[in-house]
């Protein structure tokens, strides 16, 4: 039995310790699936958005490394070569934090590479015997990825590959997978103005089922759009193995150096439908992007909050 630390709460920090040990029970029973399938653990904690600012997951290109779409490292502002640091915490009632650092640069005329670690974890899940009250150590609850990324580009058309090892634990199960995946991006199709993308996100030929692998696509079109102002609606789509899949329907509106957007979430799986509002600014301020992003999280646990900072180089 898993629970959150108990040191004479009041009467909202019970409810707050309550769904925490909830949101802890849940996670151990999606880690007893996984244990059951051979699976890396900690898998769930890769649903979050972690890196994309309130945008289109698949064509997000304002952080470095290609996390959800490795074709997005040809996509920087200006072709320029960045790095990028990104934050994402969850309310306490979960206790999730995620942390991403990552490059991206041209390697030569029409090619680009990039690297990226990625990691995401639960916080304060403490081991229990007979009694909750009982502080038993804490419970590791966590993945990393190492990525490597490359892209191709072709006037308006981005092909890019990704190789990926993903390392996992729950408790005293751990494990790790290989997994390589692909993306499209085009930013003009049909000689339009409209922008779309494709991609894999941990897809593992030769994992088999140590990994569940993702399928990621999104378009969007600029409604309006100027040297000094764009503004567009995008609509993306992603689905999970076993986790179900989500429509995400948003819009942006660009002037100058400042970027807004906002969009609703809705995800379909494991029996349940949540929907969740997503909203994000953009600031850009010499070679410097900041982004921050807010998302409620569906079931009443409060809102999730993300920090992006990214620094462009020639």
């Amino acid at each position: 039995m898993v629970g959150a630390r108990l040191t004479r709460p009041g009467r909202s920090d019970i409810v707050k310790s309550m769904r925490r040990f909830i949101f802890a029970a849940l996670c151990v029973g999606v880690a007893a699936r996984e244990i059951e399938g051979q699976q890396v653990p900690a898998r769930e904690l890769l649903e979050f958005p972690i890196t994309a600012v309130a945008e289109l997951a698949p064509l997000a290109g304002t952080v470095a490394g290609g996390l959800w779409n490795p074709a997005s490292i040809a996509a920087a502002p200006g072709g320029a070569g960045i790095a990028s640091a990104a934050a994402l915490n969850t309310p306490i009632a979960q206790g999730v934090t995620a942390q991403h650092v990552g490059v991206s640069g041209r390697l030569r005329d029409g090619l680009f590479g990039g690297a990226s670690f990625t990691h995401a974890g639960v916080s304060d899940l403490i081991r229990t015997d007979t009694d909750p009250s009982t502080d038993g150590g804490d419970i590791p609850y966590g993945t990393s990825i190492y990525s490597a990324t490359i892209a191709w580009r072709r006037r308006n058309l981005v092909v890019g590959g990704a190789l990926r090892y993903r390392s996992g634990e729950a408790d005293m199960d751990r494990g790790g997978a290989l997994s390589s995946d692909v993306g499209l991006r085009a930013d003009s199709l049909f000689g339009t103005r409209l922008r779309a993308a494709f991609s894999t996100f941990l897809l593992s030929p030769t994992g088999g089922s140590r990994e569940l692998r993702s399928l990621l696509a999104a378009a969007q079109l600029p409604v309006y759009s100027d040297s000094v102002a764009e503004a567009a609606i995008g609509y993306a789509f992603q689905s999970t193995r076993l986790y179900g899949h989500e429509h995400y329907l948003n819009s942006s509106v660009r002037w100058r150096r400042i970027e807004a957007r906002g969009g609703v979430a809705q995800h379909d799986g494991l029996g349940t439908r949540t929907r969740r509002l997503r909203l994000g600014l953009g600031l850009q301020h010499a070679r410097y992007l900041v982004g921050l992003a807010r998302e409620d999280s569906g079931v009443g646990l409060g809102a999730s909050y993300q920090f992006t900072l990214t620094a462009m180089f020639k």
